[in-house]
């Protein structure tokens, strides 16, 4: 058996010079294969980077272009070396080059959509009248502006920016004002109308025509078209003429019932009230049906009266930290089932048994009415 003579290298004890971190073994194989194939963004972002994004205050984000990871900092029990062997006769060595007592883990996370409205809706365009009203002295966002902000793999970006929706025009990213949103879907759910054409099979080319007097950009009616199809890649490329789209009613419907609550969100809503005024809202050939909305509103019963009340409440709306988020959701709603909660809580780890160990350490379990219930353990003043 050879012996080695152990060499500690010049300055070993002071702060160490690497750092070691654990990877995923789906991370480990993509960075080790060579294959340049991975799917990215239409914007011709490379397909073979690692990049931290974020701001300063942020916790570190590590990204390849369709997959997120937070950066922790894990301490460990046994002191780490990095050695380095020479085989060099008559006396090899083995050089103790750097020590470690702790390491990086890499988690997946989930994509947090929160800052992408935040910096888009302060540029958010309404039609090109207003134009010179919307965009005078307020900055605008290129893909390398939001890349370098936000805390999402290109992947995830690219599918945020498709459904908010938002437009790309002159290489800045745009959100399409909501208001605006809704007029133009009810301009197109007419032609749809007038022209008999199915919604699983929606011509583009027949909307632009039919629509070509109302002065909306063609890029706007494609991008919608788009937005609220069942099946459609997210991008910004410029339509064809001969582009067919399916509708999907939920998304459709969802959006104009998001936009009935949000015109006051702190209203609390009788059931049959909202029901009322998100069927006069919405298209004739689009459902209603409150379990549509799910992660968007909660559905409370008072026990005093038996009334059935409804108010809005978005899960991207809520605290990332987990015991914050829990606070809020038992501030607004003393008891909660399982399916109710859900939803809401899903956006805090992608792994569902993380979920319920969050579950068990901030909820308690009960029955009320012969249902299983969760209240908060903090008790609220």
């Amino acid at each position: 058996m050879a012996e080695y003579s152990v060499v500690f290298s010049d300055g070993l004890a002071s702060k160490p010079k690497h750092r070691l971190i654990e990877l995923p073994p789906e991370l480990a194989a993509w960075l080790t294969t060579g294959d340049e194939s991975t799917p990215t963004s239409t914007l011709n972002a490379p397909t073979k980077t690692l990049t931290i994004r974020g701001l300063e205050d942020d916790n570190a984000v590590l990204c390849t272009p369709n997959q997120a990871y937070e950066i922790r900092q894990v301490n460990v029990s046994n002191t780490m070396l990095v050695a380095q062997r020479c085989m060099a006769q008559p006396n090899p060595t083995i050089r103790i080059l750097d020590s470690f007592d702790n390491c990086f883990e890499l988690e997946p996370t989930l994509p947090r959509a929160s800052r992408v409205w935040q910096l888009l809706s302060s540029t958010s365009y309404s039609g090109p009248e207003y134009e010179e009203l919307n965009t005078n002295g307020q900055k605008r966002y290129t893909w390398d502006d939001l890349c370098a902000s936000v805390q999402l793999d290109d992947r995830q970006l690219m599918k945020i920016l498709f459904g908010m929706p938002a437009i790309l025009l002159d290489g800045y990213f745009r959100l399409l004002d909501p208001a605006y949103v809704s007029s133009v879907l009810q301009l197109i759910f007419a032609t749809l109308v007038i022209e008999d054409v199915p919604l699983d099979k929606v011509p583009v080319q027949v909307c632009l025509d039919d629509l070509a007097d109302q002065g909306i950009p063609s890029m706007v009616i494609t991008q919608l078209l788009r937005a609220f199809a069942l099946e459609c890649s997210p991008t910004f490329a410029t339509t064809a003429e001969t582009e067919t789209y399916a509708l999907d009613t939920t998304k459709v419907t969802r959006f104009f019932a998001s936009q009935l609550l949000q015109a006051d969100k702190n209203k609390r809503w009788l059931k049959r009230d909202f029901m009322d005024a998100w069927r006069k809202l919405t298209p004739e050939a689009l459902p209603v049906d409150l379990a549509l909305l799910r992660g968007l509103v909660v559905e409370e019963t008072q026990d005093r009266n038996h009334q059935t009340y409804i108010y809005y409440l978005a899960h991207d709306t809520l605290s990332h930290d987990p015991p914050t988020r829990f606070r809020e959701l038992f501030r607004l709603k003393e008891r909660w089932t399982a399916e109710e909660m859900e939803p809401f809580i899903e956006t805090l780890t992608p792994s569902a048994k993380k979920r319920a160990t969050l579950v068990l350490k901030h909820c308690r379990m009960s029955k009320h009415q012969g249902a299983t219930m969760f209240t908060s353990r903090v008790r609220f003043h």
